[in-house]
């Protein structure tokens, strides 16, 4: 009984991963700005201080430059944020 056990799961994981590799890369589509942006949203839902209450008026102004295509300014933006979180990169 193991042995069929052992068997059945060696050949599920030997299946996933000639499937996994078979299959091609995706680029990515969430361009850095974006993931900056959910980075500070994820930091600031959990915490309550004076410096989150700031930052969560000031993000809707970063996704407005990344929806603006100014990921450079946005992305300055995002980081100066983090900062003020005291979030290290």
């Amino acid at each position: 009984m193991t042995r069929v056990i052992v068997a059945t799961v060696s050949l599920v994981i030997a299946g996933s991963s000639v499937a996994g590799a078979q299959m091609p890369q995706q680029p990515s589509t969430t361009s850095n700005c974006a993931q900056m942006v959910r980075r500070i949203e994820q930091e600031v839902g959990t915490r309550f201080d004076p410096a989150a209450a700031d930052v969560k008026t000031k993000l809707p102004e970063v996704a407005k430059e990344c929806q603006q295509r100014d990921e450079a300014q946005a992305q300055q933006h995002a980081r100066d944020l983090l900062q003020t979180l005291g979030v290290t990169s």
